[in-house]
Parts: C-alpha cells; sequence; structure tokens
C-alpha cells in the first residue's frame, strides 16, 4: 500500500481516539517511578498579555536569550558581506588563477537590558585569535560572560573547543582547551549548556551530559538511556532532563556528587511536546508547557499547575518558542514574526478588571489542527468584534460520538471542523449553513477567486456548505505505454492490460485487504446516495472490484525488494498517491518512463479524488453566523493561503496556487511579492532504497500537473467506519469464510443500516 494512504487512513482512525491523557491523579511508587498530580487551575487567571520587547541601537538578529538576575541577556547574529579570495591549483600541468567566494562571516554580538527593555547595554566580547570562531556564547549565574569556541588549526589538522570566561568588560578570567573531554565532532548546542548553583557547567551532547567545574576541569561523563533533548534547571539550581516511558512523561534529576541519575517522576502528561518543553524554574522548581499552555511544578508535593492558557493568551504556537521564567509567574520568550525576524516576547498576566468587550463564536473540531489554531490566534488578535474559542471533543472517551449527541440535541458549535466527515450527512440534517450568500455580499473574496475545477467540486446542488484553504489530487500512476495517454478508465480496461502480461505481473504490491484499501479509500461516496438512503454495494460494479482483490500472496516488500523497483521491473503495474509537481518527478524516475496519471478504474472513468485540508462550514442555526462567517473567510484569503507555514499545501486560490507554481518551476533565485527569496529546488525525496532528486519542475510536468487538477471533479470521503466495514466482512470472503454473495449482502445490509440511521 503507498505510504502516503496508509498515513491518511492513520490519521482518520487517530481522530477518533482519545489523543491527551487525562490528568493522573494520586501519588504512587511504582518500580521507582512517581506520578505526578496535575493541581486545579482557575482559568481566569491562566490568560497572559503578550508585548513585544523593543530594544534602541541593537544590530542583527536574536539567537538566543538568558535572565540572570534582573536583566535579560540575548545574543545576536548577521551575516558579514562575503568576500573573494584567490587561489591558485594546478591542472593537467599549469597553473591557474581563480577566485573563490568564501563563506559568509557570522557577526555575533551580546547585550542586555531591564526585564522591561531598557537600559540596553552592548558587552564586550574578548578579541578571537585567527583560527577560533564562537559557537556559542553564555551568561553564568554570576552574570560573567561565557564563550564556547571552536579553534580549527589548519597546520595541526585538528579542531579544538576551547572555553573562555569574561567579565562584562571583555577582560579575560579564565581560558580552557576541553577538546580531550567531549568528542571532537560534538554538536554543542547553546539551549543544551548549563551553570549549577556551584558554578560547574553541564553540557548535554546526544545521549550523554558531560560535567565541568567552576574552572572547566573535568569532572564526569553520564550517559542517558536515550537521546534526551528535553533539559532545565530547577530554581535550586539542579539540572533535570525529561523523556517518555511505558506510563508517560518523566523528569529525573542529576546527582553530580554522587555521579549518578535520581529517580523517574512522572508529570501528568503523555509526552513533551517538543524539544523546548521544560523550561528553567523560578516561582516553581521548574516548569513544562504542552500544546495547551505552561504548568508550574513543585517537586517535593509532586503537583503541576496551570500557569498559562495559550490559547487564552493569543499564542502562536508556531512562531514562539524557548519560554523563559521570570519572577511573578512572568515570561519571556522568542518569536518569529512573518517577515522571519525574531522577536523577545514578554507575557504577564491581563488585567481582569478591562473586560473584552467580544463577541465569542464557538469552532468545534474533533482535533485542533496547528495550522487552525494559530490562524484562530492571529483572528481574535485582529478582529475587534469577534473571538473565537475552540470546543475541542478529542478529549472526549468518545469524540465522533459525542459530537454528533451535541448536534442532534441542538448544542452545536457555531463553526464546525468537517475533516474526516459526511458533509452529505450533514447537509441532509440541515445542519449547514450554505456560504454562497456570504461570498456574493463579500466586498474582497469572490468565487471567481479559486481554483475553479476546485470550486466546482466542493459545490453541491451548486451551493457551497464548506472552504478549506488547501487540497491534494489522489490518483493511480501507470506507465504510459501500458495504459496509452488519456485518462480514466473501467475494470474492464484494468483486466485488459493485465491479460497482456505474464501471470506473475501485478497490478499492485498488496494483497486482497490492501488492495481492496486502494480501490475503496476514496469511492465509497460513489456507492452510496445519502439524499435516499440507498446503497449499491450489490451492484456489479462492487462485486467487480471485490472479485478482483481476491488475490493470494502479495509479493513482500523489503530492502531488497521495495516498491519502487518492483514498478521499475515492470512487476507492480499501479501507485496510487496524492500527487504533486515534485511527485510526478518521482513517479517518472520509478516507472523510467512516461507515466500517465490514469485515475482508479471506474463506470464513469472519473477516477482522480479531491481530498480537502481543514473543511469548515458553519452550522445552520448559529447564533453568531456574521461573526462566524468573519473568520471562515480568512481560510480563503491570500494571506492566509500565502502564509510561508502553509505553502507546503496546494492553495485552493487562484492567485497563490499560480505563486506556487512559480516557486516550483523557478530556474533562478527572485524574491517574492513579500521579499522573501525564492531558491530554485534541489533536493533529495528518498523511500526506502529509492532516491530521486527534486529539480524545477518542467513545461510538460506543470502541463500534466494543471491537466489532472482541471479534470478532477469528485471529492474524496473518508468515512473510516464505513470502510472498517467493508475490509471486515471482506476479510471473511478472501479468507474462504463466506462466498461472494454472502459478503455482498452483509456489508450491503450494514452500510445501508448506517447510512440511514445517521442521515
Amino acid at each position: 500500500m503507498n505510504v502516503n494512504n496508509y498515513l491518511y487512513i492513520k490519521l482518520c482512525r487517530i481522530i477518533t481516539m482519545i489523543v491527551f491523557m487525562a490528568a493522573i491523579m494520586g501519588c504512587n511508587d511504582i518500580e521507582n517511578r512517581d506520578y505526578g498530580n496535575l493541581g486545579q487551575e482557575n482559568e481566569k487567571d491562566l490568560i497572559y498579555e503578550g508585548e513585544e520587547l523593543s530594544f534602541d541601537g541593537i544590530k542583527g538578529d536574536v539567537a538566543t536569550i538568558y535572565v540572570v538576575d534582573d536583566r535579560i541577556y540575548f545574543n545576536t547574529y548577521e551575516q558579514d558581506e562575503q568576500t573573494e579570495v584567490t587561489e591558485n591549483f594546478t591542472e593537467e600541468g599549469m597553473t591557474k588563477e581563480i577566485a573563490i567566494s568564501e563563506g559568509e562571516a557570522v557577526i555575533q554580538r551580546l547585550y542586555s537590558a531591564m526585564i522591561d527593555g531598557n537600559d540596553v547595554k552592548e558587552i564586550p566580547l574578548v578579541e578571537l585569535k585567527e583560527d577560533e570562531r564562537i559557537v556559542t556564547i553564555l551568561v553564568d549565574r554570576d552574570s560573567n560572560i561565557v564563550l564556547i569556541l571552536e579553534d580549527s588549526n589548519n597546520q595541526e589538522k585538528k579542531t579544538s573547543f576551547i572555553i573562555v570566561k569574561t567579565d562584562q568588560k571583555g577582560r579575560e578570567l579564565n581560558r580552557k582547551d576541553i577538546s580531550y573531554d567531549i568528542d571532537p565532532d560534538a554538536d554543542i548546542a547553546r539551549d543544551n549548556i548549563f551553570f549549577d548553583d556551584k558554578g560547574r557547567m553541564i553540557i548535554v551532547l546526544n545521549q550523554e551530559v558531560c560535567v565541568f567545574d567552576n574552572n572547566y576541569n573535568f569532572l564526569c561523563q553520564l550517559e542517558m538511556d536515550e537521546y534526551v533533548d528535553n533539559v532545565a534547571m530547577t530554581k535550586d539550581g539542579h539540572f533535570i532532563c525529561g523523556g517518555k516511558n511505558g506510563q508517560g512523561a518523566y523528569i529525573k534529576q542529576l546527582d553530580i556528587d554522587n555521579k549518578k541519575w535520581g529517580k523517574e517522576t512522572l508529570i501528568g502528561i503523555e509526552y513533551f511536546s517538543g524539544s523546548d518543553s521544560l523550561i528553567n524554574g523560578c516561582d516553581y522548581d521548574f516548569y513544562y508547557k504542552d500544546h495547551s499552555g505552561i504548568y508550574g511544578y513543585d517537586i517535593i508535593n509532586k503537583t503541576s499547575v496551570k500557569l498559562m492558557d495559550f490559547m487564552a493568551s493569543d499564542v502562536e504556537l508556531e512562531r514562539v518558542y524557548r519560554f523563559l521564567s521570570l519572577e511573578g509567574e512572568q515570561f519571556i520568550a522568542m518569536s518569529t514574526n512573518q517577515g522571519g525576524k525574531t522577536e523577545i516576547m514578554k507575557y504577564k498576566k491581563r488585567d481582569l478588571s478591562i473586560s473584552e468587550d467580544k463577541k465569542v463564536v464557538t469552532y468545534g473540531t474533533l482535533e485542533i489542527d496547528a495550522d487552525i489554531r494559530d490562524a484562530v490566534v492571529r483572528f481574535n488578535k485582529e478582529n475587534k468584534n469577534y473571538r473565537v474559542e475552540f470546543k475541542d471533543y478529542s478529549l472526549e472517551e468518545e469524540p465522533i460520538a459525542k459530537m454528533n449527541m451535541d448536534i442532534m440535541a441542538g448544542d452545536v458549535p457555531d463553526i464546525i471542523d468537517l475533516s474526516g466527515m459526511s458533509v452529505k450527512q450533514y447537509i441532509l440534517k440541515g445542519m449547514l449553513e450554505d456560504l454562497t450568500p456570504y461570498m456574493e455580499k463579500d466586498t474582497e473574496i469572490k468565487e471567481t477567486d479559486m481554483v475553479d475545477s476546485v470550486w466546482n467540486a466542493m459545490k453541491i446542488d451548486d451551493r457551497v456548505y464548506y472552504v478549506a484553504p488547501s487540497f491534494s489530487v489522489s490518483t493511480l500512476v501507470a506507465r504510459t505505454k501500458d495504459v496509452g495517454t488519456e485518462t480514466g478508465w473501467t475494470f474492464d480496461d484494468m483486466k485488459q492490460v493485465l491479460k497482456k502480461k505474464d501471470k506473475k505481473t501485478r497490478p499492485f504490491a498488496e494483497e486482497n485487504i490492501g488492495m481492496l484499501y486502494i480501490l475503496m479509500n476514496y469511492r465509497i461516496s460513489d456507492f452510496i446516495d445519502w439524499d435516499t438512503g440507498k446503497c449499491y454495494f450489490n451492484s456489479e460494479e462492487f462485486r467487480e472490484i471485490l472479485e478482483f482483490c481476491n488475490v493470494k500472496g502479495g509479493i513482500e516488500l523489503d530492502n531488497e525488494l521495495n516498491y519502487s523497483s518492483l514498478v521499475k521491473d515492470g512487476k507492480v503495474l499501479f501507485v496510487n498517491g496524492d500527487i504533486s509537481l515534485g511527485m510526478i518527478q518521482v513517479y517518472k524516475k520509478m516507472y523510467d518512463d512516461d507515466i500517465t496519471l490514469i485515475g482508479y478504474p471506474s463506470e464513469d472513468k472519473e477516477g482522480s479524488y479531491f481530498n480537502f485540508n481543514n473543511m469548515t462550514g458553519i452550522y445552520s442555526k448559529s447564533k453568531n453566523k456574521e461573526g462566524a462567517w468573519e473568520f471562515v473567510r480568512t481560510l480563503i484569503s491570500k494571506e492566509y493561503q500565502m502564509n510561508e507555514w502553509k505553502m507546503n499545501d496546494i492553495p485552493t486560490r487562484k492567485d497563490c496556487f499560480e505563486i506556487k507554481i512559480k516557486k516550483e518551476t523557478a530556474k533562478e533565485k527572485y524574491n517574492d511579492e513579500y521579499g522573501d527569496e525564492i531558491i530554485p529546488a534541489d533536493f533529495c525525496w528518498s523511500y526506502e532504497n529509492f532516491e530521486v532528486q527534486i529539480v524545477p519542475a518542467s513545461n510538460e510536468d506543470v502541463r500534466m500537473y494543471r491537466k489532472l487538477i482541471d479534470n478532477t471533479k469528485k471529492v474524496g470521503e473518508c468515512n473510516d467506519f464505513i470502510l472498517e466495514i467493508i475490509l471486515e466482512e471482506a476479510e471473511a470472503y478472501f479468507n474462504e469464510d463466506k462466498n461472494a454473495d454472502q459478503t455482498i449482502e452483509i456489508i450491503q445490509n450494514r452500510v445501508e443500516t448506517y447510512v440511514n440511521e445517521n442521515r
């Protein structure tokens, strides 16, 4: 089965499961592991306001931040202009002189300022020797400046790591070569170096921790059980690292004096959500963050208290990172703005006496998508009349069932996330608002802004009930000399192609169940009429699919015999998956020939399907329809779809689609309309032992791509429940426990019952 489709169905299934564990209550000692308690929080105390700290006179972009006592220290960097040097070399007995462009030099600076951004000072750095460069700049607990330098001594052909400590006037206090104490190939990261309460330096390197005394003499090295990238210091100056075991996320403390690790303490969450999840202690022993907010942790009492709610505080998780704690439950963090420049943000609790006079619009979802979450945060910051709040069903024991129960009871969110849901079901129940009138009244967004075939596919009875910011197209790929140049075919056409091959040739590498999944995943809606409740799994077409898939002995895929080599050798004829300009290059090399995007076989020969991302509609009985539309429309705005985080998807807007095509066909560097430098594609795509170098798309590839999109008319409907019925019953047929007639009858009855109960 194509890896893309495995991931797609896996996503559909994940949606129906609990995404996060409930807080673990109680304190038990199980196999030397302690469970932490998650304390209760008052929601009104979780809202913070963020402000950008402005520093006058600084140069460069911020690389990292530190807090020592009452001051912020931040390291900046900027690129120096390229220089050219001349070098002589000998070729075929002749000496030539050429100009070599050296890499851009990085200029690093260190500044300090008060917490409020005032009293900005540049701190002078020690003068470097000829072969030295700064790896990282640190500030220890006594406000001394500590530089780790890399010394590339070309004569001795070795690289040394040197620690230099200076005061705040740049006067050198200590210098120590630590090259013999750590791996010379080590990747020393500024975020993984700490100073404990005794001034000792702790450096985290992959799966080990190296400790040096306050004069940088080597003390010890301790191995870690796994690669750990969550590390922090407690408020008392003790080093901790975080990991995950079978019970959930844990922390453990480093005992330097006894050169060993302490026991693991579970903190009450399932896993750490990122490499910056642990935060140095201040008012609490330490802090940690997950997708929802920041928590303070008390080590003695093993309790967590939620301090800051990201959603309520309008924090864009895709842009804000590396939180540091300040006294009085304040935080600072690094943030990347729309232009890619790094800013320093300060967060403090909102003054709740100042009420926010906005109408609340609810957004119901089975799982909060990161892109939608950030879109909501930006909307809440910018819109003066409405505020969107999530109603997240992922925490329910049965998310889909709970959402449907709420809908039946009339407790419906204003905005509904339709991803993985049956749009036709909701339309028949009268649950979805027709968005056409809103488009007609909108002065900025029009139907004509959208890719024509995409917009037409979205329409149901010439009405639009949802929007989507991006899409993909799923189809079958085949060798042109096998199927011809025309797209679209029937099962009879596929059989005719197979008849011309020897008996060892397979349509797909998968056997029965895998093959049935490929051929039915996007086609379920072709066999269901939600208007009448009638199903057509007792049709000749479905029987033909079922019998066609009754093949034993799928080809074993391993490193010696992978999918790509089977296709290249002609042992497997067809590949299914999502098509992009880059993937067209992949499939062309895989087939080592011309390809045809033929589509899945079907009676109407329209076997390619759109898959829409973040399908979003409005509840027809919402009391905040205008406010709901204010948000929904942002998903099909140029600003949203051109956002740098979204351009990996295919935009549904014409203008954004054309900008994406231009980027993927660019053969020379250029600056786009936002001032971003666009660099021609040149990267390696690999799967198993198959590799393709992706380069700018050719005109031929673009024509093929446009033709596929222009000719696609259907929307693939992922209905995990119905697909499970089909695969479950078909397995009995493939195992010869039931015949085709019995299997078809059971599938027809089960699915039709489900459809009529839910339409």
